[in-house]
C-alpha cells in the first residue's frame, strides 16, 4: 500500500475549506490527537473553532475520528458541534464504514485529515477516501506512537 498521503498540510488551518468545497466534498472526517489539539487537552483553539464553523456554514459535516476514549472525544465534539467516534481502532475500516453509512455519503464526497500516516492516513487510503496530512501540533506524544512516528518520518523525508 502507498503509504504517502494525498496532500501535506502545515496545520488543519492551511486545509483550504472553499476549495474543498468546489472538489464536492461533504464531509470531513477529523482526527483529534495532534490534529485538533495535543493528545491531552479538551480545549480547541478559537482559529481551529472557526475553521470548523466555516466548514460547517459550507456546508460540510465535520466528523472528529479518534483512537482515544470515546468520553474525551465526545466532550470536544459537544463543545464543536460534531459528531464523534472515539476508540475507533483506525486504520481498521469499521468505523469509516459507520461513519459513510450512518452520513449516506459517497466516498468521493469525503475526505480525512489526520497527522499520522499509520493510523490516519493509512485507514483512509484502506477506505479509497482522499487524505491530508498534517503535520502534529506537538512532540509530546504517548509511547507506541513515539515509536511509529520514527517510522512515519523516514517515509515522510523520502518524498519531501
Amino acid at each position: 500500500m502507498n503509504w504517502y498521503p494525498d496532500e501535506i498540510k502545515t496545520s488543519l488551518l492551511d486545509v483550504d475549506l472553499d476549495q474543498l468545497k468546489k472538489e464536492g466534498i461533504e464531509a470531513i472526517i477529523c482526527d483529534v490527537d495532534n490534529t485538533l489539539c495535543t493528545h491531552d487537552e479538551l480545549v480547541i483553539s478559537n482559529e481551529k473553532k472557526a475553521w470548523i464553523k466555516k466548514a460547517h456554514d459550507l456546508g460540510m459535516k465535520v466528523i472528529l475520528i479518534s483512537n482515544n476514549h470515546v468520553g474525551r472525544i465526545q466532550k470536544i465534539a459537544d463543545d464543536l458541534g460534531c459528531q464523534a467516534y472515539g476508540f475507533s481502532l483506525k486504520p481498521l475500516p469499521h468505523t469509516y464504514m459507520k461513519i459513510l453509512k450512518k452520513n449516506h455519503l459517497k466516498k468521493e464526497h469525503v475526505i480525512c485529515i489526520g497527522d499520522q500516516l499509520f493510523t490516519d492516513i493509512w485507514g483512509a487510503k484502506g477506505m479509497k477516501l482522499k487524505n491530508i496530512y498534517v503535520k502534529p501540533i506537538s512532540e509530546a506524544d504517548i509511547f507506541y506512537t513515539r515509536l511509529s512516528r520514527k517510522i512515519e518520518n523516514r517515509i515522510l523525508k523520502e518524498r519531501l
